[in-house]
């Protein structure tokens, strides 16, 4: 399990270099590494990386539906 770590976490500094720090499959890396972690009981690490996973996403979706950032019967 400790392998599968040390994957998880290359995994998304890899998506991070590639794909950039805001780009989904960045995002789907860091949701994926904190699957691990929390497999390993490194509960506070998963954490902050489905915290950054999360603000990825957002930013994400804000770029692509900018007209969606008020939310729904907002002006």
């Amino acid at each position: 399990m400790e392998e599968a770590e040390t994957e998880g976490r290359d995994a998304a500094e890899r998506c991070t270099r590639v794909f950039g720090p805001r780009h989904p499959n960045t995002a789907v890396a860091h949701t994926d590494y904190a699957e691990t972690l929390i497999k390993l009981g490194r509960k506070d690490e998963a954490k902050r990386e489905l915290v950054e996973a999360l603000a990825i996403q957002k930013a994400a979706h804000a770029e692509t539906n900018p007209g969606h950032r008020r939310g729904p019967g907002r002006t």
